[in-house]
């Protein structure tokens, strides 16, 4: 356990199906910490979605949100590091999601720092879903993608069939537009896809490798846990890597470490034998 960082993955690795984290998760979390493991989370969710999750616990290192754009303190809201889109990028893929009906989300901070999220078009089920449990988190904006002009923008995101989203991906993603795009499955409705576009600098594993760093460790000290393609930059940088049964294909294919699912709250017996045994 000693001289290690611990980094999750929450929806599909760290949190149950029903996206809450487990009783035993959260106890052998709280153990893990008060010995002194440094254990953190990398996600695509907001800061406020994270914080509100992780709650109960005080995490010892920074939370890496929004897929390693947003890298936050959960405890104290305070922002250690952020990486915008480009500005004129993140909005021509918006404008042109809006044209495709895709109804895109964009997450961006304005310049106090507060989390917007921009929604463009008429809600499909899955993102009118999505809107209605973020709305409580994070002031909501609709329009056409202009808004994102005037607010360093973090991620855009996609709920619709993965074809679709593809498309729209190849159109716009890539070259020199300095973003990146990754297509995953749906964490909230099944048979959908996701698509996230953030700045080609921004990573789970470009924030986790500074997060190591600022703990006197290097790459092959992370210990990381992950499911989606999201995911795949982080497993591939650390020294340790693990995906559960229900990873995508791409993690499992290059991914051989195994851990228990979600159900079986996995990470947690993965962090449990590391207390048990003494690092």
């Amino acid at each position: 356990m000693a001289g290690h960082l611990y980094i999750s993955d929450l929806d599909g690795t760290l949190l149950l199906p029903d996206k809450t984290l487990g009783a035993r998760t959260r106890a052998v979390l709280e153990r893990f910490i008060a010995s002194g493991g440094l254990f953190t989370v990398a996600t695509g969710r907001s800061a406020a979605s994270t914080a509100r999750i992780l709650a109960p616990l005080a995490l010892p290192v920074d939370a890496i949100t929004h897929n390693g754009a947003l890298t936050v303190n959960l405890q104290t809201g305070s922002i250690a590091q952020v990486v915008p889109m480009p500005a004129s990028s993140a909005r021509h893929v918006f404008e042109r999601a809006v044209q495709r009906d895709l109804a895109p989300l964009a997450y961006g901070l304005d310049g106090a720092g507060h989390t917007l999220l921009v929604h463009g078009g008429e809600p499909n089920a899955a993102t009118a879903g999505y809107l209605a449990a973020l709305r409580p988190l994070h002031p909501c904006i609709a329009d056409d993608g202009s808004t994102l002009d005037r607010l360093r923008g973090l991620t855009l995101l996609l709920l619709d069939e993965p074809q679709r989203i593809a498309a729209l991906f190849a159109e716009t993603c890539g070259g020199d537009t300095g973003l990146v795009a990754y297509l995953g499955r749906s964490a909230y409705t099944a048979g959908l896809g996701v698509g996230e576009v953030q700045a080609a600098a921004a990573s789970k594993a470009h924030a986790a490798r500074e997060l190591a760093r600022r703990a006197g460790l290097d790459a092959s000290a992370i210990v990381a846990f992950g499911d989606n393609a999201n995911d795949l930059p982080l497993l591939l940088l650390a020294g340790q890597a693990y995906c559960p049964p229900e990873a995508v294909a791409e993690v499992r294919e290059r991914i051989p470490g195994r851990i228990g699912g979600p159900r079986e709250e996995g990470v947690a017996s993965y962090l449990e034998a590391q207390l048990l045994g003494g690092g």
